[in-house]
Formats: C-alpha cells, sequence, structure tokens
C-alpha cells in the first residue's frame, strides 16, 4: 500500500507564529488541496540529489577535472517536476528559493530543508519530518527523507535547523525510526500488516515527550561525546538518568510508562539507567519521588567529580610525547574527539580512570533505581555542567 502521512493536520500553534507560511506560497481559494505521499512527491529531488552526492563523493575520493565539475554543475542546475498539494513544481537544486517552496507544498510545516557548506565549499543536504511539541525545550525529529553522505552531525542527538531566523537545536529521534517499528508491531500484538507512519511517530513523540526532551541536553555534549568514543557507556547512562530526575516531570512520566516505554530503552536505545528507572518509578511513593532531584543533584556533584579526575589524566601526546592533562587535548580538538579517543584509549592510565569513572556511575545509577541504600551526606552545590 501506499504510504500516506496526513499533511493537513497542523495545529494552531504551528501555523500562526514563528513557522507561518513563507510570503512567496499563499494558496488562493482556486487551488485544491491534494492528498500527498510525501516520499513519493519527495522521490524526484531525492533521485537528483542522489545524482549529485555521488559526483561529488566521486571528485572528493578520486580527484577529477574541468569535465567533472561541468557534470556537477550540470545536476545542479537541472530541473525536476514534484508534485505539491496545491501545485507542480519544476526546480533545480541551485534555485533554493524553489526547492524551498516546493517542499512546502508537499509537507506544510511538517518538512524541513537544511543546506550546510562542507569542507570542500560544497553543498551537502537534509531533508526531514519534524514533529512539534509545545510543552518542552525541543522539538522532534521523527524521520530523515534524506542527509547527504558528510553532512555534519557533530552531535548525534541533535540538528541544528534554522527557525525564526535563527538556528535551534531539534531532537533527532529518527535515528531509531526502524527498531522503533519492530518494537511497536510487538506492542501492537502479532499483525500481519507493519506499523503505520503515524503509530511509529506516536511510539518516537512518547519517548522523546517523556524522557529523551530532559534526558538529553546539550551541555552535555563533551561529557556525552567522550563516553561514546572513549567507550564509557555506565558514565553516559548515569549522566541521562540525573538529567531525567533533574528536570523531568517524573509524575507525568510514572502515568505515561508502560512495557513499552521500557522496552524501548532496552532494545531500540540501550539504557540501563533510564529503562530501570521507568520499571521502578510506579513503585514509588510521594515522598520519594519529592525526594528525587534533591538526591539527584548530590549524586550530580559526586559523577561531575569523578569526570574531572578522568579528565586530569596526563597522557604522553605529540611527537615530543610530552605529558599533557586529557582536558587539554580534548578541549583543543572538540569536532575530533573520535580521533583522540582512537588513538588514546589503550593507554594504561587512560584505562584506569576509565574503570573508576565506570564504577562511580554504576553507584549512582544503583542508588537512584533504588538498588542500593543512598550515601549519607548533604547535597552540595552543583559545579558547572558536564
Amino acid at each position: 500500500m501506499p504510504r500516506r502521512i496526513s499533511t493537513t493536520d497542523t495545529t494552531y500553534a504551528e501555523s500562526t507564529f514563528e513557522d507561518s507560511a513563507p510570503e512567496y506560497f499563499t494558496p488562493s481559494h482556486h487551488h485544491y488541496s491534494r492528498d500527498v505521499d510525501i516520499v513519493h512527491a519527495l522521490q524526484p529531488l531525492v533521485q537528483q540529489l542522489r545524482a549529485y552526492d555521488s559526483l561529488r563523493q566521486r571528485l572528493e575520493l578520486h580527484g577529477g577535472d574541468i569535465a567533472d565539475l561541468k557534470c556537477i554543475s550540470h545536476v545542479l542546475k537541472q530541473s525536476c517536476l514534484i508534485q505539491g498539494r496545491y501545485q507542480n513544481h519544476a526546480v533545480s537544486l541551485s534555485d533554493q528559493h524553489a526547492v524551498r517552496r516546493a517542499i512546502h507544498d508537499i509537507g506544510a510545516y511538517n518538512l524541513r530543508l537544511e543546506v550546510r557548506q562542507g569542507e570542500n565549499k560544497m553543498p551537502l543536504y537534509y531533508i526531514c519530518r519534524i514533529r512539534g511539541d509545545y510543552w518542552s525545550e525541543y522539538r522532534l525529529i521523527v524521520e530523515d527523507l534524506y542527509r547527504s553522505p558528510g553532512y555534519p552531525l557533530i552531535d548525534r542527538r541533535f540538528v541544528r535547523i534554522m527557525r525564526g531566523g535563527h538556528e535551534v537545536n531539534y531532537l533527532r529521534l529518527s535515528q531509531f525510526r526502524g527498531g522503533s517499528g519492530e518494537l511497536l508491531a510487538e506492542r501492537l500484538g502479532k499483525r500481519e500488516d507493519p506499523p503505520t507512519p503515524a503509530e511509529v511517530d506516536g511510539l518516537l513523540y512518547r519517548v522523546g515527550r517523556y524522557v529523551l526532551q530532559s534526558a538529553w541536553h546539550e551541555d552535555q555534549r563533551l561529557a556525552t561525546m567522550t563516553a561514546y568514543h572513549f567507550r564509557l557507556p555506565q558514565f553516559r547512562n548515569a549522566i541521562e538518568l540525573l538529567y531525567l530526575c533533574l528536570t523531568g516531570d517524573i509524575c507525568e512520566l510514572r502515568s505515561a510508562a508502560d512495557p513499552a516505554l521500557t522496552k524501548f530503552f532496552r532494545q531500540v536505545y540501550p539504557q540501563s539507567g533510564i529503562s530501570g528507572f521507568i520499571e521502578a518509578v510506579g513503585a514509588l511513593d510521594g515522598a520519594r519521588l519529592n525526594s528525587l532531584p534533591e538526591q539527584a543533584l548530590g549524586l550530580y556533584y559526586h559523577l561531575c567529580n569523578a569526570f574531572s579526575c578522568f579528565l586530569e589524566v596526563r597522557v604522553n601526546w605529540g611527537y615530543r610525547r610530552l605529558s599533557v592533562p586529557l582536558y587539554k587535548i580534548l578541549y583543543a580538538n572538540y569536532s575530533r574527539v573520535a580521533l583522540i579517543a582512537a588513538s588514546l584509549i589503550g593507554e594504561e592510565s587512560i584505562k584506569g580512570a576509565a574503570k573508576v569513572l565506570e564504577c562511580e556511575a554504576r553507584t549512582i545509577i544503583a542508588e537512584i533505581v533504588g538498588e542500593t541504600t543512598p550515601r549519607s551526606g548533604s547535597v552540595l552545590p552543583p559545579p558547572p555542567a558536564l
């Protein structure tokens, strides 16, 4: 069956304020709105983008001459026909104004096109479908419709998108879409037909609304990148769990908790801290719920101290093999943490410090979930964010 997603189910808040319709597209009463299969409608544009990216990558990897540049220029200027809700659009990649107008006609306020400049000054493209969350800080990306190879994503949890004349962060839940569909099918029972896109969107929205809006934050970026590239899974789990307890609405989470939400954080996005917390939160009484933020604040202080000790570890660095603290290397190479980790992860000092940090993170998770008795001591003032 064709994959159809409603493009007319747009809330009043989306259609009247910061995401209002552009001046260059104002349908009159003479136009009619037709049902649009978003994936099918975007197919000509996606084919054009793939042709361009194929030529671009071949030029980047193998080199070329003037003839190759002329081929790329031809693809950028070549026109393709896109069927929108109100009219058909003949667009080329070199005319971003026309492309954005066509995309707006297809998906109204639900589609976004972002164009970035690569390291070689050539354009990189990203088309995604979003869902608004007006009760939280971030909006949600629920599906990637096209992303150019090499499109810059420093933090895979977030994508910066232009809105209201400036860039803002969106939560990128589209990275879980395949696993979410399988999980949702299991939740809905044994069915021959696969879950609909709307059902998958619903699960991703609940995950973002009740958990990841609080558990993920842009000020965690250095810590989460370090956890990912230095293979510190418990540290990452502890960061997200503490943020959830400190900034989330635990009562709301308790009302929304169900086996599907727990299973998501076990199978789709493995997060032992959050999955254990969701299982345990239903049995918490009011006094325990009220004490969670205070307890999390004290544990946040302990985790920051442990992370600071990890960053203070000295390693041999550079061609002169000088002894340098790890934090200087990371701050000086923020966009190249993967390369730094690959060259340092085998150092004995890093291994020892990582073991200590993981042990502290594991203890913190156990205290929050209730597997161990909370440590004594007053709540200390929080240090700077991770």
